[in-house]
């Protein structure tokens, strides 16, 4: 037998094989600490404004506070005629935060009929500390 020659070029990269198989699901791991209990209390505070027959395009206005020291985490105002054919008469202005609880504005659009009254209620949602 004769001396071994040089080694040749490589050669081209075959085609991509198959994918493997999917392996087995591992062990569930350990379960978590327990979270520290906050202890939070949440606290609805209202307040509800009616008016008798309201001027058209007067805006009737509630603001619902949170007690010193508490946080507003949120709030609503929700507007009502006491006759419900007086529903459509009215148009939601404004609902926010205030500077310590929640403001609500409401107004009449047409006049209510006699005896209705546009009830206004604003209620804030408070966090104890």
């Amino acid at each position: 037998m004769g001396a071994a020659g040089t080694p040749g070029a490589p050669g081209t990269p075959g085609a991509r094989g198959m994918t493997g198989a999917i392996g087995a699901t591992g062990p569930t791991g350990a379960t978590g600490p327990t979270g520290a209990a906050t202890g939070a209390t949440v606290i609805a505070r209202q307040t509800t404004v009616s008016v008798l027959r309201p001027a058209v395009g007067e805006p009737i206005t509630a603001d619902a506070a949170c007690a010193p020291g508490e946080q507003v985490i949120g709030g609503g105002v929700r507007a009502d005629a006491t006759d419900p054919a007086d529903m459509m008469d009215m148009h939601m202005q404004e609902s926010g935060p205030s500077a310590d609880g929640w403001f609500g504005r409401v107004a009449a659009i047409a006049g209510f009929r006699q005896g209705s009254s546009l009830v206004l209620s604003v209620t804030v949602y408070c966090l104890e500390p």
